[in-house]
C-alpha cells in the first residue's frame, strides 16, 4: 500500500462508537480501523486524514467526539488533521435532518479541547472552520471555500508567512479555479 498512495483519508461515521457502528455499519465495532490508523501512522509516510460523519440524533453523541478526540491526540498526535462532516439525508436514510452547525462546532470545540490543532468542518461552504489557522498566531494559513484555495499564507517551507510557524503541510499549493472545474454541458 504504501508504494501506491501519498495520503489517505479514514471515514468515521458517528465517531466510530460501537453502537452506532453495528446498527447502521455493520461492523462489531471500529478496533479493526483504529488499529489500521496506527500501522499506517507507524509503518508508512502516508499521509493521514481523518473524517467523522456526525449524524444528528443517532451519530452526534459529544462523549464519542470527546473519546475520538483523545484517541487521535494520544496515538496519532496532535498534528493529526481531522474533519467532522455535516450529514445530509441521502439513499436509504431520508429520515433525518442535516447535521445542525451548531453540533459540529460542539464537536471541532472538543477535539481543539483535546489538543488537536488541525481541525475542520466541513460539508458548510463558507463556514471559518473549513480553513486551516496556524496554531503559532491564529491566523489564516489556507483560506478556503468549500474545495477552493482563496487564500494561500505558507511560504515554499510551509512556514506561517505571519509568525514563521512550521506547519506539518504537505506539498505546494496547487490552485483551484472554480470556472475550469464547471464546464457546462449544454450552452
Amino acid at each position: 500500500m504504501k508504494d501506491f498512495l501519498d495520503c489517505i483519508t479514514v471515514d468515521f461515521k458517528g465517531s466510530g462508537e460501537t453502537g452506532f457502528v453495528r446498527r447502521y455499519i455493520g461492523i462489531p465495532n471500529a478496533d479493526p480501523i483504529f488499529q489500521t490508523l496506527l500501522e499506517v501512522k507507524n509503518k508508512t509516510n502516508v499521509h493521514i486524514e481523518i473524517t467523522d460523519l456526525v449524524v444528528p440524533q443517532v451519530g452526534d453523541n459529544l462523549e464519542s467526539a470527546t473519546s475520538l478526540s483523545k484517541w487521535v491526540y494520544d496515538n496519532l498526535g496532535p498534528d493529526m488533521p481531522i474533519h467532522f462532516l455535516r450529514w445530509h439525508p441521502d439513499y436509504k436514510m431520508m429520515d433525518l435532518p442535516l447535521t445542525p452547525i451548531e453540533t459540529l462546532e460542539k464537536h471541532y470545540e472538543i477535539a481543539k479541547n483535546a489538543g488537536l490543532k488541525y481541525v475542520y468542518i466541513g460539508n458548510v461552504p463558507g463556514h471559518p472552520a473549513e480553513s486551516t489557522y496556524c496554531p503559532g498566531c491564529s491566523k489564516v494559513l489556507i483560506k478556503r471555500f468549500g474545495y477552493d484555495i482563496l487564500e494561500y499564507n505558507l511560504d515554499k517551507n510551509n512556514r506561517c508567512r505571519f509568525c514563521g510557524y512550521k506547519t506539518p503541510i504537505v506539498g505546494p499549493l496547487s490552485k483551484s479555479f472554480r470556472d475550469d472545474r464547471f464546464i457546462p454541458v449544454i450552452n
